[in-house]
């Protein structure tokens, strides 16, 4: 079945004047070949893919954006067919403050922290993404 959806969402953005096919955690399906974690409907999807997406022009009007926090499991063939690389880096200290912020509101929680308990999370949360951070909050 794999191939087939693969198919069938290419079709439909092959179809529209202007489409974005987003793939998050690519590496599931753009995983260095022969890994260990090797995956049969990974495998059948990522081979239906890559002739649609080589036979795209540069004037296409399909844009495949993957997103991956683990950029090193991608195989190296497949990261050379991306136009270009961009790297966003974990939120620092102020950022996360005020993603914490924004969720806590969110929450109806952020008038129960003082400043300080806000400044306090945002020191103690490093290395947490924004995703992350709005499950603290939760």
């Amino acid at each position: 079945g794999a191939s087939k959806a693969v198919r069938d969402r290419w079709a439909q953005a092959a179809a529209a004047e202007r489409a974005v096919i987003f793939l998050d955690e690519c590496e599931g399906v753009m995983g260095r070949r022969g890994g260990v974690e090797s995956d049969t409907g990974a495998a059948e999807a990522l081979r239906t893919l890559l002739p649609l997406w080589d036979g795209e022009t540069d004037n296409s009007n399909i844009f495949l954006i993957g997103a991956t926090n683990r950029p090193e499991l991608i195989d190296s063939a497949i990261i050379s067919r991306f136009g270009a690389s961009i790297y966003l880096p974990m939120p620092d200290q102020a950022a996360r403050q005020a993603i914490l912020r924004r969720a806590l509101t969110s929450y109806e929680l952020l008038p129960d922290l003082c400043s300080a308990e806000q400044a306090r999370l945002g020191r103690e949360t490093v290395g947490l993404s924004g995703r992350d951070l709005h499950t603290v909050a939760m």
